[in-house]
This record gives C-alpha cells, structure tokens and sequence, in this order.
C-alpha cells in the first residue's frame, strides 16, 4: 500500500445562534474532504462508503482515486422545528462523478403528530451514461399512552440514460407502510408493521415509460421482553408475498438484463438487504 489518503472534518456548533440581539434557535455545520490517490488500498471502514445507493455509482467500475467534498447544514429555529440540508459532490476519475442534494424537514413535540419530510436528488455520470436518482420521504407518528401509531412513505426514481445505445433504463417504487408500537402489554413492547410497495422498471423500447415488474405485500409482528428485567429477548415473524406481473413472469431470464442491467441499485432500496426481494 503506497498510495496516499487525507481526510478533513470542520465542525462549526452555535447554540446560541444570534442575529440583531435577538435568539435565532441552534446552527450546527460540517464539512467534510477525502482526497485519496488511486493507488491507495482503503482497508478500514471510514473510507469505504457506500458508493452505490449514496453517490449513485457502480461499485465494480470505480477505482481508489478520489476526489469528494461534502456539507451538512442543521438549523433548529425552536424546539418545534429542525431543518437539514446537504450537498456534495464527488470525483472517481475515468470521467466517473457524482452530485448529491438532499433537504429535510422535522417537526415534533407538538399536539400535531410527528413529522419528517426528505427530499433528496443524486445526479452521476460516466463516460458511458448519465444517471439521475430522486428519492422522497414523508413519516408522521404520535405516541398516545402506551400507542405509537406510524406510517410511512417512500418513492424513489432512477432513470439511466445510456451515452452510446440513446436508451433509457431505470427503475421505480413507490413504498407504503403502516404500523403500531404497543409498549408493555403482556410484559412485552410489541410492534405491528403491514408494509405495501409497488415496483416499476423503464421499458427500454418505450423512453420515459415503465412496466409494473411486481406488487408487494409484508406483514410484520416484533416483540421484546423488558429490557429492565433479568429475562432479556425478542423475536420477530415475517411474511412477504410477492407477485410479479404477467409481462416479467412471461419474460425470458435471458431478457431481464436488457430491464434491469443493474440490479444491485434497486436492491439498495430494500431494508432487508439479504432477501434480494427486488430481483
């Protein structure tokens, strides 16, 4: 290993935020530089990062030259109130970069329930292709005594736009998911989750238009003993049901690549990352 790596982190923290005398709530930044050669061998876990759902790359085409520089901004006016934003880019070599944007509002500790709205924008290109990925998310939850009611929304679209064939592929999902949390009831603190999601892959042959690739449905239940207790544990039942659409179910397995060429970008997008439920 005799490649050459730098990192530098700078943290501005203002508590007592201040403007014309007046308190304007908290203010915290961060700004973060890796520069490293591509010679280097990364062997520890700060400078891996996760290139393909976070910058939009494919992991099997980079090298160790890189290039990145990346600020968070974090705003909280009241206790009511926080906003968030970010923005960074990214530079591989071999023509490979990456820009990402991302902007969230929170909301809590009010009579209204809790809310979370995310916005988040990835743009890469290649000498080969030019990538765009936009991801939404919205959360509202309240706990009522021992209830905590939530749901969930996530939609994410990336769209792949081929330098050398002028084809575009890609893939889409929009996520639903409701559930309760019931603490202490029986000795245990429950958790019910129905999860809904529909995924879409562009159709190659049709630019801008996409075909439902499946529909599915999990149901959830979690449990865990009172971690007070000298008796620790928990458990969790799952069932997923997952039905493809009749276009995808006739396809041919040889086909599927010519829709789906980079599968481990849409994989990324489930939680349970070791089922591979999105292929």
């Amino acid at each position: 290993n005799q490649g050459k790596a730098f990192q530098l982190t700078s943290t501005l923290q203002d508590t007592a935020f201040r403007a014309l005398g007046k308190h304007l709530g908290n203010l915290r930044w961060d700004v973060h530089w890796t520069r490293q050669d591509s010679s280097f061998a990364p062997l520890d876990r700060p400078l891996q990062p996760e290139y393909a759902y976070k910058w939009n790359l494919n992991t099997l085409s980079l090298t160790n030259r890189e290039n990145s520089l990346e600020s968070n901004l974090s705003y909280q006016p009241n206790r009511y109130l926080k906003l968030d934003g970010n923005i960074g880019s990214i530079d591989k070599g071999d023509l490979v970069s990456s820009l990402r944007r991302s902007g969230q509002v929170q909301t809590f500790r009010m009579f209204l329930p809790d809310l979370l709205a995310r916005l988040e924008q990835v743009e890469s290109e290649t000498g080969f292709d030019r990538s765009d990925w936009q991801r939404q998310n919205f959360s509202a939850s309240k706990t009522l005594s021992r209830f905590t009611p939530r749901f969930d929304f996530k939609r994410e679209d990336r769209t792949v736009e081929s330098l050398r064939e002028a084809r575009t592929t890609g893939f889409r999902f929009e996520d639903y998911q409701a559930g309760i949390a019931v603490r202490n009831m029986l000795g245990i603190d429950w958790g019910l989750k129905h999860q809904l999601r529909y995924d879409f892959l562009y159709d190659p042959r049709r630019p801008g238009q996409t075909r439902k690739q499946a529909e599915t449905r999990t149901l959830e239940v979690q449990g865990e003993l009172d971690p007070e207790r000298n008796l620790k544990g928990r458990f969790s039942f799952a069932y997923r049901d997952k039905d493809f659409s009749d276009f995808f179910e006739r396809l041919p397995a040889d086909s599927l690549p010519l829709y789906q060429p980079d599968a481990q970008f849409q994989d990324t997008s489930w939680q349970d990352r070791q089922s591979h439920l999105a292929n």
